[in-house]
């Protein structure tokens, strides 16, 4: 596994990535599951908004049989973050908070320094996943890097 120097760790252009848990990682390689519990991607359909870091890109690239990821705007982020983002106590977020929270993600802080929680619980996407779990995007599949298509996953599943 590839360590990144101390000077990648810095956001690329302030973006984020979203993450996805849709595989269960049972009997997958311990370096998979160790690095789904360091993006505490626990249970299926959880949802994390990483910096688009080449440490970030790094980890989800060795858990990309489980994941589906990739780029997301802010539009998108503030939705998810609105629906699905709690406050602990398990209370909702309101919508000024996440516009919030959502532009400080791209500016480079995160979901904790707003008070809300890191991981996002979602519903399986309406309709279901249209193709194989089995598979990478790239082979017709619905697991690894999404170029363009994350945020409409996103929204099926909010």
């Amino acid at each position: 596994m590839k360590i990144p120097k101390k000077d990648e760790k810095s956001p690329a252009a302030g973006g984020v990535v979203a993450a996805v848990l849709i595989k269960s990682p049972i009997g997958s390689k311990p370096d998979a599951r160790r690095t789904l519990v360091i993006l505490n991607l626990h249970r299926i359909n959880t949802c994390m908004l990483l910096p688009d870091t080449p440490t970030s890109r790094a980890m989800l690239q060795i858990a990309k049989d489980y994941v589906a990821w990739g780029p997301v705007d802010q539009e998108t982020v503030a939705k998810v973050v609105a629906r699905r983002g709690r406050l602990p106590g398990d209370a909702r977020v309101d919508e000024a908070k996440a516009k919030d929270a959502s532009a400080g993600l791209f500016s480079g802080k995160k979901l904790q320094d707003y008070g809300i929680k890191r991981h996002m619980r979602l519903h399986p996407p309406a309709g279901g996943f249209k193709k194989s779990l089995k598979r990478q995007v790239s082979s017709k599949g619905e697991a690894g890097y999404r170029k363009a298509g994350m945020g409409a996953l996103l929204e099926r599943m909010i």
